[in-house]
């Protein structure tokens, strides 16, 4: 299942993550829609850091090819990813959760 909350662009994709600051554990659940648990509370901009780590690593694409487009103060937040297609989420879907 492709998740709902995907947009492809000529160089890379628009995706909108709902993140968990101050989870138990990091990782990302992909359904229909994208969950990013972290350690990291959400004060110094220290989750936004570690989404965008979490996401980089799980797709395997530099830090740089992951910026927050919109939402850096909410748990919903809009990123974009250059260097990927929508198929790469499709990987991510079929691990079931990246720990």
């Amino acid at each position: 299942m492709m998740p709902l909350n995907l947009r492809s662009t000529p160089n890379g994709v628009l995706v909108s993550v709902y993140v968990r600051p101050s989870a138990r554990r990091d990782g990302i659940e992909v359904t229909d829609e994208i969950v990013v648990h972290t350690r990291e509370p959400a004060e110094d901009n220290r989750a936004n850091l570690a989404v965008m780590k979490l996401l980089s690593k799980a797709l395997g694409v530099p830090r740089s090819s992951v910026s927050i487009v919109r939402g850096t103060t909410s748990r919903v937040k809009e990123l974009y990813i250059s260097g990927v297609t929508a198929d790469h989420f499709t990987r991510l879907n079929s691990k079931s959760g990246i720990e």
